[in-house]
Protein backbone atom coordinates (compact mmCIF):
# COMPACT_ATOMS: atom_id res chain seq x y z
CA UNK A 1 0.00 0.00 0.00
CA UNK A 2 1.32 3.61 -0.92
CA UNK A 3 2.03 5.91 1.53
CA UNK A 4 -1.30 8.16 -0.03
CA UNK A 5 -3.87 5.12 0.70
CA UNK A 6 -2.19 4.81 4.22
CA UNK A 7 -2.95 8.15 4.90
CA UNK A 8 -6.42 8.09 3.33
CA UNK A 9 -7.10 4.77 5.49
CA UNK A 10 -5.78 6.16 8.66
CA UNK A 11 -8.30 9.24 8.04
CA UNK A 12 -11.17 7.13 6.99
CA UNK A 13 -10.59 5.00 10.46
CA UNK A 14 -10.34 7.92 12.44
CA UNK A 15 -14.09 8.91 10.92
CA UNK A 16 -15.67 5.42 9.97
CA UNK A 17 -15.75 4.02 13.82
CA UNK A 18 -16.55 7.17 15.55
CA UNK A 19 -20.27 6.32 15.78
CA UNK A 20 -20.25 2.87 14.75
CA UNK A 21 -18.82 0.71 17.81
CA UNK A 22 -20.59 -0.89 20.35
CA UNK A 23 -20.61 1.15 24.29
CA UNK A 24 -18.78 -1.73 25.72
CA UNK A 25 -16.39 -2.27 22.64
CA UNK A 26 -12.76 -4.27 22.64
CA UNK A 27 -12.03 -2.52 19.57
CA UNK A 28 -9.88 0.66 19.85
CA UNK A 29 -9.16 3.30 17.09
CA UNK A 30 -6.28 5.43 16.50
CA UNK A 31 -5.91 7.59 18.07
CA UNK A 32 -7.52 6.23 21.15
CA UNK A 33 -5.95 3.10 21.30
CA UNK A 34 -5.00 3.29 24.61
CA UNK A 35 -0.50 2.71 25.12
CA UNK A 36 -0.16 0.57 27.22
CA UNK A 37 -2.75 -2.16 25.18
CA UNK A 38 -0.83 -1.04 21.98
CA UNK A 39 2.67 -1.81 23.55
CA UNK A 40 1.67 -5.26 24.98
CA UNK A 41 0.32 -6.03 21.00
CA UNK A 42 3.22 -4.92 19.47
CA UNK A 43 5.30 -7.07 21.86
CA UNK A 44 3.21 -10.13 21.00
CA UNK A 45 1.81 -10.11 18.21
CA UNK A 46 2.55 -7.15 15.80
CA UNK A 47 6.00 -7.38 14.17
CA UNK A 48 8.02 -4.06 12.87
CA UNK A 49 7.43 -5.50 9.23
CA UNK A 50 3.72 -5.85 10.02
CA UNK A 51 2.99 -1.95 9.54
CA UNK A 52 3.98 1.11 11.04
CA UNK A 53 1.01 2.80 12.13
CA UNK A 54 -1.67 0.51 14.09
CA UNK A 55 -5.14 1.60 13.03
CA UNK A 56 -7.35 -0.89 14.88
CA UNK A 57 -7.15 -3.30 18.10
CA UNK A 58 -9.13 -5.85 18.85
CA UNK A 59 -8.68 -6.77 22.71
CA UNK A 60 -9.56 -11.03 22.70
CA UNK A 61 -8.11 -11.33 26.26
CA UNK A 62 -10.63 -11.48 29.33
CA UNK A 63 -8.55 -8.64 31.70
CA UNK A 64 -7.44 -6.53 28.81
CA UNK A 65 -4.04 -7.13 28.35
CA UNK A 66 -4.06 -7.34 24.55
CA UNK A 67 -1.62 -10.19 24.43
CA UNK A 68 -3.95 -11.75 22.19
CA UNK A 69 -6.45 -10.31 19.62
CA UNK A 70 -6.56 -8.73 16.18
CA UNK A 71 -5.30 -5.76 14.62
CA UNK A 72 -5.21 -3.32 11.52
CA UNK A 73 -2.44 -1.80 10.15
CA UNK A 74 -1.42 0.51 7.65
CA UNK A 75 0.11 -2.58 5.92
CA UNK A 76 -1.58 -5.98 7.09
CA UNK A 77 -4.55 -7.64 9.10
CA UNK A 78 -2.58 -9.02 12.42
CA UNK A 79 -3.77 -11.71 14.63
CA UNK A 80 -2.47 -14.10 17.55
CA UNK A 81 -5.90 -15.89 17.71
CA UNK A 82 -6.96 -19.73 17.31
CA UNK A 83 -8.38 -20.98 14.10
CA UNK A 84 -11.82 -21.82 15.54
CA UNK A 85 -14.12 -21.57 18.72
CA UNK A 86 -12.81 -25.55 19.53
CA UNK A 87 -8.99 -24.99 19.72
CA UNK A 88 -7.45 -23.57 22.12
CA UNK A 89 -3.68 -23.42 20.56
CA UNK A 90 -3.64 -19.97 19.22
CA UNK A 91 -1.88 -18.76 15.58
CA UNK A 92 0.16 -15.32 15.00
CA UNK A 93 0.34 -14.25 12.06
CA UNK A 94 0.11 -11.66 9.25
CA UNK A 95 -2.06 -11.25 6.49
CA UNK A 96 -1.38 -8.02 3.77
CA UNK A 97 -4.13 -5.91 3.32
CA UNK A 98 -3.29 -5.77 -0.75
CA UNK A 99 -3.63 -9.65 -0.64
CA UNK A 100 -7.40 -9.30 0.61
CA UNK A 101 -10.01 -9.82 -2.24
CA UNK A 102 -13.20 -10.60 0.35
CA UNK A 103 -13.18 -10.87 4.10
CA UNK A 104 -16.06 -12.19 6.14
CA UNK A 105 -16.81 -11.30 9.43
CA UNK A 106 -19.07 -14.16 9.95
CA UNK A 107 -20.60 -14.15 13.34
CA UNK A 108 -22.39 -16.36 15.64
CA UNK A 109 -24.23 -16.55 18.86
CA UNK A 110 -21.33 -16.20 21.11
CA UNK A 111 -18.06 -15.80 18.64
CA UNK A 112 -17.09 -14.50 15.24
CA UNK A 113 -15.40 -16.47 12.45
CA UNK A 114 -13.32 -14.16 10.20
CA UNK A 115 -12.79 -15.59 6.90
CA UNK A 116 -10.25 -14.02 4.28
CA UNK A 117 -10.40 -14.86 0.76
CA UNK A 118 -12.95 -18.11 1.45
CA UNK A 119 -10.25 -19.50 3.79
CA UNK A 120 -10.74 -19.17 7.73
CA UNK A 121 -7.64 -17.70 9.62
CA UNK A 122 -8.80 -17.28 12.81
CA UNK A 123 -11.80 -16.70 15.62
CA UNK A 124 -12.79 -13.89 17.96
CA UNK A 125 -14.09 -15.29 20.85
CA UNK A 126 -15.67 -11.88 22.10
CA UNK A 127 -16.29 -9.62 19.57
CA UNK A 128 -19.78 -8.14 19.45
CA UNK A 129 -22.38 -8.08 16.82
CA UNK A 130 -22.28 -4.60 16.17
CA UNK A 131 -18.51 -4.29 16.17
CA UNK A 132 -18.20 -7.07 13.99
CA UNK A 133 -20.90 -5.51 11.47
CA UNK A 134 -18.52 -2.23 11.88
CA UNK A 135 -15.61 -4.48 10.89
CA UNK A 136 -17.12 -5.56 7.73
CA UNK A 137 -18.41 -2.44 6.67
CA UNK A 138 -15.13 -0.68 6.90
CA UNK A 139 -13.15 -3.52 5.37
CA UNK A 140 -16.06 -3.10 2.35
CA UNK A 141 -15.02 0.26 2.43
CA UNK A 142 -11.66 -0.39 1.97
CA UNK A 143 -11.71 -3.20 -0.90
CA UNK A 144 -14.27 -0.86 -3.03
CA UNK A 145 -11.39 1.90 -2.21
CA UNK A 146 -13.89 4.24 -1.30
CA UNK A 147 -12.04 6.19 1.85
CA UNK A 148 -12.56 9.41 1.36
CA UNK A 149 -13.90 11.22 4.62
CA UNK A 150 -17.36 13.23 3.69
CA UNK A 151 -17.99 16.25 5.51
CA UNK A 152 -20.35 16.56 8.62
CA UNK A 153 -23.44 16.65 6.74
CA UNK A 154 -23.11 13.42 5.13
CA UNK A 155 -22.87 11.15 8.85
CA UNK A 156 -24.71 8.17 9.28
CA UNK A 157 -28.61 9.25 9.63
CA UNK A 158 -29.98 10.11 12.78
CA UNK A 159 -32.66 8.01 14.20
CA UNK A 160 -35.41 11.05 13.01
CA UNK A 161 -33.84 10.78 9.30
CA UNK A 162 -33.84 7.07 9.27
CA UNK A 163 -38.18 6.96 10.78
CA UNK A 164 -38.06 9.43 7.55
CA UNK A 165 -37.02 6.91 5.14
CA UNK A 166 -39.50 4.29 6.39
CA UNK A 167 -39.80 0.60 5.39
CA UNK A 168 -43.49 1.45 3.75
CA UNK A 169 -41.53 4.09 1.71
CA UNK A 170 -39.26 1.30 0.65
CA UNK A 171 -42.07 -0.98 -0.20
CA UNK A 172 -43.35 1.92 -2.18
CA UNK A 173 -40.68 2.28 -3.80
CA UNK A 174 -40.02 -1.45 -4.40
CA UNK A 175 -43.81 -1.32 -5.69
CA UNK A 176 -42.96 1.27 -8.04
CA UNK A 177 -39.92 -0.71 -9.34
CA UNK A 178 -42.06 -4.12 -9.55
CA UNK A 179 -39.31 -5.39 -7.21
CA UNK A 180 -40.30 -8.58 -4.62
CA UNK A 181 -38.42 -7.27 -1.76
CA UNK A 182 -40.95 -7.23 0.61
CA UNK A 183 -39.41 -10.29 2.11
CA UNK A 184 -35.83 -9.40 2.34
CA UNK A 185 -34.65 -9.06 5.58
CA UNK A 186 -31.96 -6.65 4.07
CA UNK A 187 -34.91 -3.78 3.95
CA UNK A 188 -35.14 -3.31 7.55
CA UNK A 189 -31.01 -2.64 7.64
CA UNK A 190 -31.61 -0.41 4.49
CA UNK A 191 -32.32 3.19 6.26
CA UNK A 192 -29.55 2.85 9.03
CA UNK A 193 -27.34 2.68 6.03
CA UNK A 194 -27.98 5.68 4.15
CA UNK A 195 -26.49 8.61 4.95
CA UNK A 196 -27.89 12.02 6.02
CA UNK A 197 -29.48 13.35 2.72
CA UNK A 198 -29.35 10.30 0.84
CA UNK A 199 -32.46 9.16 -0.94
CA UNK A 200 -33.69 5.54 -2.67
CA UNK A 201 -34.30 5.80 -6.34
CA UNK A 202 -34.28 2.32 -7.00
CA UNK A 203 -34.66 -1.42 -5.68
CA UNK A 204 -34.15 -4.76 -6.75
CA UNK A 205 -33.05 -8.45 -5.87
CA UNK A 206 -29.89 -10.01 -7.91
CA UNK A 207 -26.88 -12.07 -7.94
CA UNK A 208 -23.12 -11.45 -7.19
CA UNK A 209 -20.83 -13.72 -7.15
CA UNK A 210 -23.47 -16.53 -6.76
CA UNK A 211 -24.77 -14.86 -3.34
CA UNK A 212 -28.13 -13.13 -3.80
CA UNK A 213 -28.60 -9.23 -2.67
CA UNK A 214 -30.57 -6.12 -2.03
CA UNK A 215 -29.19 -3.59 -4.35
CA UNK A 216 -30.01 -0.53 -3.94
CA UNK A 217 -29.11 3.23 -6.17
CA UNK A 218 -29.47 6.35 -4.44
CA UNK A 219 -28.29 9.56 -4.95
CA UNK A 220 -25.11 9.58 -4.71
CA UNK A 221 -23.98 5.69 -4.58
CA UNK A 222 -24.62 1.86 -5.16
CA UNK A 223 -25.50 -0.17 -2.13
CA UNK A 224 -25.83 -4.40 -1.80
CA UNK A 225 -27.13 -5.65 1.07
CA UNK A 226 -27.07 -9.35 2.55
CA UNK A 227 -28.50 -10.48 5.57
CA UNK A 228 -26.74 -14.17 6.76
CA UNK A 229 -28.70 -16.91 7.92
CA UNK A 230 -26.87 -16.07 11.30
CA UNK A 231 -28.92 -12.18 11.49
CA UNK A 232 -25.38 -10.72 10.96
CA UNK A 233 -25.69 -8.20 8.04
CA UNK A 234 -22.95 -8.43 5.28
CA UNK A 235 -22.99 -4.63 3.36
CA UNK A 236 -20.43 -3.47 0.35
CA UNK A 237 -20.69 -0.17 -0.95
CA UNK A 238 -20.17 -1.32 -4.72
CA UNK A 239 -19.71 2.16 -5.85
CA UNK A 240 -20.12 5.79 -6.06
CA UNK A 241 -22.20 7.44 -8.50
CA UNK A 242 -19.00 9.62 -9.50
CA UNK A 243 -16.83 6.56 -10.03
CA UNK A 244 -19.28 4.73 -12.26
CA UNK A 245 -17.19 5.48 -15.73
CA UNK A 246 -19.81 3.20 -17.38
CA UNK A 247 -23.28 1.01 -17.34
CA UNK A 248 -24.48 -1.53 -19.78
CA UNK A 249 -27.21 -3.97 -19.59
CA UNK A 250 -28.20 -7.31 -21.07
CA UNK A 251 -32.29 -7.44 -20.89
CA UNK A 252 -32.10 -10.77 -22.01
CA UNK A 253 -29.98 -12.19 -19.80
CA UNK A 254 -31.35 -9.42 -17.21
CA UNK A 255 -27.85 -8.43 -16.01
CA UNK A 256 -26.30 -5.34 -15.48
CA UNK A 257 -22.00 -4.47 -15.64
CA UNK A 258 -20.68 -1.26 -14.46
CA UNK A 259 -17.48 -0.35 -15.27
CA UNK A 260 -15.73 1.36 -12.12
CA UNK A 261 -12.59 3.37 -12.11
CA UNK A 262 -10.69 0.07 -11.04
CA UNK A 263 -12.76 -3.02 -11.48
CA UNK A 264 -16.14 -4.12 -13.08
CA UNK A 265 -19.20 -5.31 -11.03
CA UNK A 266 -21.32 -7.43 -12.92
CA UNK A 267 -25.21 -8.37 -11.36
CA UNK A 268 -27.08 -11.09 -13.11
CA UNK A 269 -30.41 -12.17 -12.76
CA UNK A 270 -31.97 -9.86 -12.04
CA UNK A 271 -35.66 -10.25 -11.15
CA UNK A 272 -37.85 -10.34 -14.13
CA UNK A 273 -40.31 -7.83 -13.99
CA UNK A 274 -38.07 -5.42 -12.15
CA UNK A 275 -35.12 -5.31 -14.74
CA UNK A 276 -36.66 -2.44 -16.88
CA UNK A 277 -37.84 -0.10 -13.92
CA UNK A 278 -34.43 -0.76 -12.50
CA UNK A 279 -32.23 -0.30 -14.89
CA UNK A 280 -33.83 3.13 -16.52
CA UNK A 281 -33.64 4.59 -12.98
CA UNK A 282 -30.31 3.60 -12.75
CA UNK A 283 -29.43 5.50 -15.91
CA UNK A 284 -31.23 8.78 -15.18
CA UNK A 285 -29.76 8.67 -11.59
CA UNK A 286 -26.36 8.58 -13.56
CA UNK A 287 -27.12 11.09 -16.10
CA UNK A 288 -28.15 13.20 -13.61
CA UNK A 289 -25.74 12.76 -11.69
CA UNK A 290 -23.29 13.44 -14.83
CA UNK A 291 -25.10 16.62 -15.77
CA UNK A 292 -25.39 18.39 -12.31
CA UNK A 293 -21.97 17.63 -11.78
CA UNK A 294 -22.76 16.45 -8.20
CA UNK A 295 -19.99 16.47 -5.49
CA UNK A 296 -19.95 12.91 -3.58
CA UNK A 297 -22.20 13.28 -0.64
Amino acid sequence: MDDDKAKRLNQFAQHFFRTRLSSATNVFVVPRIPRRKLARARRRFIDPQDGDVVLVLYDDTVFGSAKSGFAITDKALVYNLPLSATETSKIKSAFKLEDIQTIDFDKHFLTCDVIVNGRQLFNATSLSRKDAMALQRFFDHMLANDLDVPSDEVAPATANDRRQISREFLLDLATTCNADVGHMHELDYLPSVLRLGEHPVALTRAELRSRTWLVTVTDARVILLEAKLTGALREQVIARLDRVEDVTADAERRSITMTLDDRRVHLSDIQDDAFEPFWSRLQTTLQAHRDRNIPYR
